[in-house]
């Protein structure tokens, strides 16, 4: 079975009790997930690539091919530019390690100072 993991991880812009904080979404599980509880910039019904980006990610989930799964990531961060929750390098400058969020290295990953791993399967940079 093919491993369902993007590559490279989203960086996005996560509505969190304490604020906003930036959140690596790594596989298609983890994004559905995130825009279901309306955490990357709200619900939007009405914009149709909504419910495409939802439809590419549950094909990913299905069947984790690589160009599904690029196919899924890409609408992704098309769904998260759009909400202006998508995180960008220029958002990344002024903090340490947050490039290095941008590997995964398997079960137990070692994302840099700030970064939590979260029990759902996201983790966030707090701060």
């Amino acid at each position: 079975m093919s491993e369902c993991r993007f590559s490279p991880p989203v960086l996005v812009r996560v509505a969190a009790p304490e604020g906003f904080s930036v959140q690596a979404i790594e596989d298609p599980r983890v994004a559905m997930t995130a825009m279901s509880r309306g955490a990357v910039g709200g619900f939007h019904l009405e914009w149709p690539g909504y419910a495409i980006c939802l439809e590419k990610l549950g094909r990913a989930v299905i069947d984790p091919r690589p160009e599904t799964l690029e196919a899924a990531r890409q609408a992704f961060c098309h769904l998260a530019e759009r909400v202006g929750a998508l995180v960008g390098p220029d958002d990344l400058s002024s903090s340490q390690g947050a490039r290095g969020a941008c590997t995964t290295m398997g079960e137990n990953v070692s994302c840099g100072a700030g970064w939590v791993w979260h029990s759902w399967g996201g983790r966030t940079r707090q701060g």
